[in-house]
């Protein structure tokens, strides 16, 4: 799944939903974010920093 900047525009409530789902789904994320609340909430593995 490639998600691009997901938790924007979402409030506290839906940006956990989206947590969840995510953390349900057995498949390989890819995920961009400048949220790093959001990232660590999905105990994110990895990451490569782009400068």
């Amino acid at each position: 799944m490639l998600l691009d900047e997901p938790d924007n525009h979402l409030d506290l409530d839906s940006r956990q939903l989206l947590v969840d789902a995510i953390m349900d789904f057995s498949g390989a994320v890819l995920l961009v974010s400048h949220n790093l609340s959001f990232v660590k909430a999905l105990g994110v593995g990895g990451q490569l920093d782009l400068d």
